[in-house]
């Protein structure tokens, strides 16, 4: 499937947009679409840094509500695109648990995208005050919700905060780090974040 994706892609457009049902999601608020979102996000990734159509850009587009675990875009020149109606939520607390790599991983969140990290140094009289820059132009946009999942209930992540319960970890909805040109639309959404 990804190698038909980056044939058309040669052929016909500079931006790929791919949907999680490509890859399997289910898309009805209640499947784990966990996978088949990650797979998307390679994909784009792949479309992004193809080095035969170098320029590119990727869309991942939302349409129906999906339960995730987190989710790491490592790609520059790519959207989350949650359109109006369309719901991205993170998994239910012990789910997201168990997909979690590490304690305190965002639902969403940026890494070290193929071209690796550059230094910006916007100062040329402080050359010691530049910056890391490691993805370029992602955005966030569309008309739907990003529902960090966190609520009251005993298994949720505010209540067993508030008790000072042990292992109470809480990740951060969206977490971004070293990007240059971050667009978040103010149409989109942010609901109970887990903090």
């Amino acid at each position: 499937l990804l190698q038909m994706f980056m044939m058309g892609l040669r052929c016909c457009a500079s931006e790929l947009v791919v949907t999680p049902e490509m890859f399997g999601a289910v898309g009805d608020g209640k499947a784990n679409d966990h996978m088949a979102i990650e797979r998307a996000l390679v994909a784009c990734s792949a479309a992004v840094y193809n080095s035969t159509a170098p320029g590119h850009s990727c869309r991942v587009r939302f349409s129906k509500s999906y339960l995730s675990g987190p989710l790491v875009l490592n790609s520059s020149r790519t959207t989350l695109d949650v359109q109006a109606g369309a719901r991205l939520v993170m998994l239910p607390k012990p789910d997201y648990e168990k997909a979690c790599p590490q304690t305190r991983c965002p639902f969403i969140s940026t890494a070290e995208g193929a071209e690796g990290c550059r230094t910006i140094h916007p100062n040329p009289h402080a050359p010691a005050d530049g910056y890391p820059v490691c993805l370029s132009d992602v955005t966030l946009t569309g008309g739907g919700v990003i529902d960090g999942n966190a609520n009251w209930d005993p298994s949720s992540w505010w209540l067993c905060a508030r008790l000072q319960l042990d292992n109470c970890w809480r990740p951060i909805l969206t977490y971004f780090v070293n990007v240059s040109g971050l667009t978040v639309n103010d149409s989109l959404t942010f609901k109970d974040a887990p903090t």
